[in-house]
């Protein structure tokens, strides 16, 4: 049987926005660095615009991209530039120099610092290797959703926008504008927009025109007058919406999950299992990790992993696989049973390493309360010394929820509640959540009463 068509083989309703992005190149190879910010609700195709420009530039350029993952609620700790790093790194274009802090990242590029020099030292080695990078090969610098991101990662971002000088790197920026509005965007959004060369792009939903080229497109012949306004309809003009009801009548469920999972549910068992077993997994998940917690291995999960991505499910993204869009990923995952996602998430835990802060959440979620706590409390750790102080504090309150779950955690952990709540109320003070800090610290401050009353 063929496979139906489901991603559109052009970019439809974009050239405006593809143009701007090339002018902003243009002025950044000419006159500067320079920052593009594109923004839209989710489904209106922020990625698909991405890859239409990244695809179009002269062979010589450099594209280092990373994504901000959804995990907990807030991002993992400078998850983007990690991945942009690791790729510079990989192709030799770190440049010379000390880098002691980043070596805390990459042991291979120096002797790591022993001493406490400040985020901000970490901040000028990775300005320094972005700009040696630029000075190689013209660099396009991806940041996708970044309504995701941490705060170290904000803070990098804007430091990198106010701080670079070489001609010939764009940071090429995505956001849910939603999203953003409602979270803590706003201060950086204001202050990137103010950038000499900064072009902010706004995706607007599809004319009834640009959904009759799409469904031609997908369907590779022209659809019917009465096909394309009922589609225009029902979709709003969202592209992703436009994709799932293509193949649809009139009869297509009105529920946007319903259509969603269209896709997944007409699987074969074990295409559908691995794709159950990736939407577990977060956002991105790398093929080494995926061969760990498959059932299937070498050259049958490369096949079912060849047919979630020809069927337009997945995506390759760097090192492994995403879903092509977070809808899809939320619903499939959503439609697991809980049981399902208990065995899943248990997967995930054991095969990562107790210092990976993805175990933390997939522990969690198995209920595996003990391993939980430790990688958190690790986690903690390293985020300190990488001054990610809001991850300190994320994981020091994943501790606290965790504290009275676990047989004598103090043991386990080497600390008692005071030094856990001390930790915490540190850690929010150096990150400015002076609010939080002084009801961790009051709270240290009981747990130390509460230990020296006599019994």
């Amino acid at each position: 049987m063929v496979a139906e068509r489901v991603v559109s083989p052009v970019l439809v309703g974009r050239d405006e926005a593809l143009e701007a992005l090339t002018q902003a190149w243009r002025a950044a190879q000419a006159q500067g660095p320079a920052v593009a910010l594109v923004t839209g609700e989710a489904g209106i195709g922020k990625s698909r615009l991405l890859a239409g420009f990244t695809g179009s530039l002269e062979p010589g350029v450099r594209v280092v991209a990373g994504g901000c993952a959804e995990f907990g609620g807030e991002g993992l700790a400078y998850a983007p530039f990690v991945a942009v790093l690791r790729r510079l790194i990989r192709d030799g274009a770190a440049g010379s120099g000390r880098r002691r802090e980043l070596a805390r990242w990459f042991p291979e590029l120096d002797e790591p610092s022993e001493e406490d020099t400040g985020r901000h030292r970490l901040y000028e080695e990775i300005l320094d290797v972005v700009e040696s990078a630029a000075a190689d090969r013209p660099t396009v610098l991806v940041i996708e959703d970044l309504h995701w991101a941490d705060t170290a990662s904000r803070e990098l971002l804007a430091f990198l926008a106010r701080n670079l000088t070489r001609p010939g790197v764009l940071l090429l920026v995505t956001y849910r504008a939603g999203e953003a509005a409602a979270g803590q965007l706003g201060p950086l959004l204001s202050e990137l927009a103010r950038g000499p060369r900064t072009t902010t792009l706004r995706l607007p939903r599809l004319t009834e025109q640009d959904v009759g080229r799409q469904l031609a497109a997908i369907l590779g012949a022209a659809p019917d007058a009465d096909a394309v306004r009922r589609v225009h309809r029902r979709s709003d003009g969202n592209p992703l919406f436009v994709e799932a009801l293509a193949h649809g009548d009139a009869r297509t469920p009105d529920s946007l999950r319903e259509l969603l999972l269209r896709g997944p549910r007409a699987l074969p068992s074990a295409a559908r299992r691995l794709l159950n077993q990736v939407s577990a997994g977060g956002d991105h998940i790398t093929h080494p990790l995926l061969e760990d917690v498959a059932v299937e291995s070498g050259a049958d999960l490369d096949a079912l992993l060849r047919l979630l991505v020809d069927q337009g499910l997945l995506v390759t993204s760097g090192d492994g696989y995403a879903f092509r869009h977070a809808l899809i990923r939320q619903a499939v995952y959503e439609d697991l049973l809980p049981g399902e996602r208990t065995r899943l998430h248990a997967c995930y835990a054991a095969s990562l390493a107790d210092d990976d802060a993805r175990a933390v959440e997939h522990a969690y979620a198995a209920g595996a309360h003990p391993r939980a706590l430790a990688v958190a409390h690790r986690a903690a750790a390293l985020a300190r010394r990488s001054y990610a102080y809001d991850e300190q504090v994320r994981m020091l309150e994943r501790v606290l929820e965790l504290w009275d779950l676990v047989p004598d955690p103090a043991a386990r952990l080497g600390t008692d509640l005071a030094g856990v709540l001390t930790g915490a109320a540190e850690a929010c003070m150096l990150s400015g959540a002076y609010r939080r800090g002084v009801e961790h610290a009051s709270a240290g401050l009981a747990a130390v009463d509460e230990r020296r009353e006599p019994e």
